[in-house]
């Protein structure tokens, strides 16, 4: 075998070469023409895959915040690689590849790149590569198509059951869970029915996020009882999701409630009608130890008074306001108009009931008798 190493660079076109060998000896042989030409271009690469795919070809948000928005091929080994990615409008973006041996990756596709790329979609991807001096053209399009919609976490469940009850509240249990993207925040909504809402962050594992459990205080929020939607989502750089489809919980209120319900007592002021010169106190049952606060509201001139708060007995759960003053009952009066008595009770758990009735304020005395009057006798 016999190698030529030429001394200085060919020009482009043909050359002709002679070629002659003689042994030891021997005569040199009739020479051997050849013709070789040099051309300024090498082959294109090949695109193998974008985003992991060969056909169908989408590169969507989750891939570009996952880093896996990359190109992939093949050409020469230990040539420069460059991948060109363009959109309809002549907006371009250009990746020098990684090689190693005859493969190629490109970097992935940034967010800032795909907002350049118009950020949704067809785009083209073409490669070429450079080696020794020469260059090959932009090879053959590949078609894509951007989808920059974040994908929804996926909620795996809330409390376990997707029931929440008073011993997770407890417990400190009445989380919800579900898997993401890696290095997301994720935000968790719980709504009622009335759209009142709760919202907590998650705490992201990996893969998997969990929220912080839901405490007394957000589940009164949430109404205590009933059916509530949770859903999430989640932002990764410059990306956010919409919400998850909603998953529907039950809050357990029977498991929030006092152990005894409260009461209010029958015959407010002996016969249920408090007249200006009554000042009854208000009592009633409830648990043990719990506190009450009694408020009467006039339902026609919308007069309000709260109580002093009071105790309910440690034994009996029996309880007693102080008796209304005479400035309170003015403040109530009304000509034989409704009086709504509201009495609402806490626990030392923070778990509360009220109870609810209607009585009467008369506070307007009955109209004087009328005067007769006289007019003095006259003899004209």
């Amino acid at each position: 075998a016999w190698t030529i190493v030429p001394t200085s660079t060919w020009s482009v076109g043909s050359h002709q070469l002679s070629v002659t060998q003689r042994g030891a000896g021997q005569s040199t042989s009739p020479a051997l023409a050849y013709t070789m030409t040099v051309v300024d271009v090498i082959d294109t690469p090949i695109i193998s895959s974008v985003s992991g795919d060969s056909t169908n070809i989408v590169i969507s948000a989750n891939e570009v915040a996952a880093g896996t928005a990359t190109a992939t091929g093949t050409g020469l080994s230990d040539a420069t690689v460059s991948v060109t990615f363009s959109n309809a409008a002549g907006a371009t973006v250009t990746k020098t590849a990684t090689v190693i041996g005859t493969g190629w990756t490109t970097p992935t596709l940034t967010a800032a790149e795909i907002t350049t790329l118009g950020g949704s979609g067809s785009i083209s991807v073409q490669a070429k590569q450079s080696l020794g001096g020469f260059s090959s053209a932009l090879g053959q399009v590949t078609a894509a198509t951007i989808d920059a919609r974040l994908a929804a976490p996926v909620i795996s469940s809330v409390a376990d059951d997707n029931t929440i009850s008073l011993s997770e509240i407890t417990a400190s249990t009445a989380t919800a869970s579900g898997t993401c993207l890696a290095g997301a925040t994720v935000s968790v909504t719980f709504r009622n029915s009335a759209g009142t809402t709760v919202t907590k962050t998650a705490t992201v594992t990996g893969t998997n996020w969990v929220t912080p459990t839901l405490t007394s205080a957000e589940l009164g929020t949430l109404g205590a009882s009933g059916d509530i939607h949770v859903q999430a989502r989640q932002t990764l750089g410059d990306y956010s999701s919409s919400q998850s489809n909603a998953t529907v919980v039950t809050i357990d209120g029977a498991s929030f409630a006092p152990p005894t319900p409260i009461a209010i007592a029958a015959n407010i002021a002996t016969d249920n009608v408090i007249s200006a010169s009554e000042l009854p106190a208000i009592t009633g049952t409830a648990t043990a130890g719990s506190t009450v606060l009694v408020t009467l509201t006039n339902t026609i001139t919308g007069a309000s008074v709260s109580l002093a708060s009071v105790t309910a007995n440690a034994s009996t759960g029996n309880w007693s306001t102080a008796a209304l003053t005479a400035a309170q009952v003015i403040s109530l009066g009304g000509d034989n108009q409704s009086l709504r008595v509201s009495a609402t009770q806490t626990t030392s758990t923070g778990l509360t009931s009220n109870s609810v009735r209607t009585i009467t304020i008369d506070t307007t005395a009955p109209g004087a008798a009328p005067t007769l009057m006289l007019a003095a006798a006259s003899d004209s």
